[in-house]
């Protein structure tokens, strides 16, 4: 039990500070360098890859694509709960942006 509670303690931490501001995610452009967006980014990303609902578009095609996963909101009792963005960059330009939803 204390072990249960730790995790999901821990989890609940590395996902708040995973959340990435809607306002920023909105100004995300396609062809923008990483560099140029990871002062925007939160300071970590989601610690796994979130499940996504039927009808998710599949991250991009191509070699050396890299997603990353963040929380749209760390709140578990609200409908985005679960939700998540991901970025996807090829040779340090986004490629693609979604919203997933769970």
């Amino acid at each position: 039990m204390t072990l249960t509670v730790a995790h999901r303690a821990w989890t609940y931490h590395l996902v708040h500070r995973s959340v990435l501001d809607p306002a920023v995610y909105a100004d995300l452009r396609v062809g923008q360098d990483r560099a140029e967006l990871d002062a925007r980014l939160p300071e970590r990303r989601l610690p796994y890859r979130p499940t996504t609902g039927p009808g998710a578009p599949p991250p991009p095609p191509g070699d050396g694509v890299r997603c990353d996963y963040y929380a749209v909101t760390a709140d578990l009792f609200v409908d985005r709960a679960g939700d998540a963005y991901r970025l996807c960059y090829q040779d340090s330009r986004l490629v693609s942006r979604d919203l997933l939803a769970a």
